[in-house]
């Protein structure tokens, strides 16, 4: 059953986003209470993943009483892929996320990022610290591992379809055991779940646009 309701919205510049709105729990026991209104929290993922990454933390902060977005980032998920591979960058990031922001009246919000997303929450505090109430930092920090990124460029935009979806499990494990050894096979095959969609063939593919490979900002 879905805990979330999905979100479409436009960038400024006509592409077509979208982004999973987990809906705040009541956690009084008093529904006419009142309580001091939490602020919402917003999700953002890594470079090949999409928003489907947070179906486990989203719902569980939605479970403390606070709103959660989670957007795909253009080229990934259900966001539409980006003609022009140059704007897959965090500057342009940034901005879409303020587009959501602004067009469902969030003034202020808490951000979690992982990865790209941790970039993309820091260009986010350079040019609107307004809108950041705080910020957890997953995987990222203000100096980039040099080591992490010739990984990430080793398998980003590189992978064929595949088979089957323990053929997409595997693909998963081995480029990310490095940093998670004690992942179970169930883990591996959530992941895939998360990563992967059916084409029209009825092969599975990443949901994520190759292209991002292409980009200055991931070379």
């Amino acid at each position: 059953m879905s805990n979330y309701t999905p979100i479409s919205y436009q960038s400024t510049d006509g592409l077509a986003l979208y982004a999973r709105d987990y809906p705040a729990l009541a956690i009084e026991a008093n529904p006419s209470a009142r309580v001091p209104a939490r602020l919402p929290v917003v999700c953002l993922h890594g470079l090949t993943r999409n928003s489907a990454d947070f179906d486990e933390l989203a719902p569980a902060i939605a479970g403390l009483g606070r709103r959660v977005l989670a957007p795909d980032v253009r080229g990934r998920g259900h966001s539409a892929r980006d003609p022009n591979p140059d704007n897959y960058n965090p500057n342009v990031y940034a901005g879409d996320v303020v587009k959501l922001m602004h067009d469902l009246g969030i003034s202020r919000a808490i951000f979690i990022g992982t990865s790209m997303g941790g970039l993309i929450t820091m260009t986010l505090a350079v040019r609107h610290i307004e809108l950041i109430a705080g910020a957890v930092l997953n995987d990222v920090g203000p100096v980039l591992s040099t080591r992490g990124l010739a990984r990430i460029a080793g398998y980003a935009g590189r992978c064929n379809t595949l088979s089957s979806w323990q053929d997409a499990a595997d693909y998963l494990k081995d480029i990310n055991a490095c940093a998670f050894p004690d992942n179970p096979d169930t883990e591996w095959r959530k992941w895939a779940a998360r990563a992967f969609e059916e084409d029209d063939t009825g092969k599975l593919a990443l949901r994520y646009d190759p292209s991002i490979a292409r980009s200055p900002a991931n070379r």
